[in-house]
């Protein structure tokens, strides 16, 4: 754990004491600081619940390449660390973080409390596949962490992972809403629509209503 960048809200000595833990995953080109982990690592932290975030590769401090396999021993590093301390663990995964989070868990036999997913993108490499060889957000979009997208197809696997609970964005046109929909249909996941909100969730009061789902996800 120690190799992968990331910041805590918790210190280890109180890790015993806490109610359950949760894995963040940023989005792409951003990092562990972004402004809805840090929001949401401050909230768990009053409920008692840690909180670990973590730079996924060629984001923030980590220096990986980035490859959807380097992100998954990322992932599986940080939860090994929190096993140790025998509490629930649940994961919350932005956009891209969402995929990866996904694509972690199409191998992983381990069982989790919640799985709150924000803007998911869920058929990634349609996203990507248009801005291969090209530097996306200062990020260079490379052949390898292309065909490493298309081994990891959470749409094909939707029936095969637990139900979960998904917030979209009534105008989102970063990411396909119908993908999401159907995606969630596959999987009877819980569905949470904030009308009138983009990708980004930068307008007065979204935040806060990100903020409340994730919560009533977490603390119920």
């Amino acid at each position: 754990m120690n190799t992968v960048p990331h910041i805590k809200n918790f210190i280890d000595e109180h890790a015993p004491f806490m109610e359950k833990f949760v894995i963040c995953i940023h989005g792409f080109s951003t990092n562990k600081h972004g402004s809805k982990i840090t929001r949401l690592m401050n909230e768990l932290q009053k409920r008692n619940i840690g909180a670990v975030a973590i730079d996924l590769p060629a984001h923030g401090e980590n220096k990986k390449e980035l490859t959807i396999e380097n992100c998954i021993a990322d992932i599986k590093a940080t939860e090994n660390y929190l096993r140790q301390f025998n509490k629930p663990i649940s994961f919350y995964g932005s956009s891209f973080g969402a995929y990866t989070t996904l694509s972690y868990m199409m191998g992983d036999k381990n069982s989790y409390d919640k799985i709150f997913l924000l803007v998911p993108a869920i058929v990634a490499y349609e996203h990507f596949k248009s801005i291969q060889n090209k530097v996306h957000n200062n990020i260079f979009i490379s052949p390898e962490f292309i065909k490493s997208i298309r081994r990891f197809d959470v749409m094909a696997n939707a029936q095969n992972f637990e139900k979960m609970d998904i917030l979209y964005a009534e105008h989102d046109i970063t990411v396909s809403n119908d993908n999401i929909l159907a995606f969630a249909k596959l999987n009877n996941s819980n569905l949470y629509e904030i009308k009138g909100a983009d990708h980004y969730f930068d307008k007065d009061g979204e935040l806060d209503q990100v903020i409340d789902v994730a919560l009533k996800v977490y603390c119920h």
